[in-house]
C-alpha cells in the first residue's frame, strides 16, 4: 500500500448524544442522538447538565493508531474542555488484519461524557480532534436559543 493510499484511509467522525451504554457483547447503544441541534428551553446562557460524544476514527491496516488530542469549543470559539486520549488502538487489532487480504482499513472508537457545559451564546458546539498531526471538526452541533 503506497504512502498516498494510507493517508488515504484517515478520518475521524463523531456524533454528540445524551449518553452511551456499553452492551454485552462490546456494542454501544447511543441515547438521544443530537442531529438537528440542541434547542437551549431556559434560553443562553445555558448549561448542559449532560452531553456525550463518540469519535470514530479511520485508518490503514498499514498505519499506525493515532494519538489522540480532544477539545470542546463552545459557541463563540472558546475552547471549555481539552484532553488527551493516548493511542487508541481498534479492538480487532490483535486479529492480524493486515494479513487478511480484503480487508484495508480498521477503526477505533471513543468516548467522551461531558457534564456541566456552559453554552454562553447561540451558534456552534465543535467537539475538536487532534489525530496525525491535523485537527478534524469531528462532530458540530448547532446551539439554539428557544423563544
Amino acid at each position: 500500500m503506497s504512502e498516498a493510499e494510507i493517508l488515504a484511509a484517515r478520518y475521524v467522525h463523531g456524533i454528540f448524544c445524551e449518553d452511551v451504554r456499553d452492551e454485552v457483547g462490546g456494542g454501544a447503544s447511543f441515547i438521544g442522538v443530537y442531529d438537528h441541534g440542541l434547542r437551549a428551553s431556559e434560553g443562553l446562557p445555558g448549561i448542559v447538565h449532560k452531553l456525550a460524544a463518540v469519535i470514530w476514527v479511520g485508518f490503514s491496516v498499514n498505519d499506525e493508531a493515532p494519538e489522540l488530542e480532544v477539545a470542546l469549543e463552545v459557541p463563540g470559539g472558546t475552547i471549555v474542555a481539552r484532553t488527551s486520549l493516548g493511542r487508541i488502538t481498534p479492538r480487532n487489532t490483535e486479529a492480524g488484519l493486515a494479513a487478511i487480504p480484503f480487508v484495508t482499513r480498521q477503526q477505533a472508537r471513543a468516548v467522551i461524557r461531558l457534564k456541566d457545559i456552559t453554552l454562553p451564546q447561540a451558534g456552534r458546539l465543535r467537539l475538536l480532534v487532534t489525530a496525525w498531526g491535523k485537527t478534524w471538526t469531528a462532530a458540530s452541533l448547532a446551539i439554539v436559543a428557544e423563544t
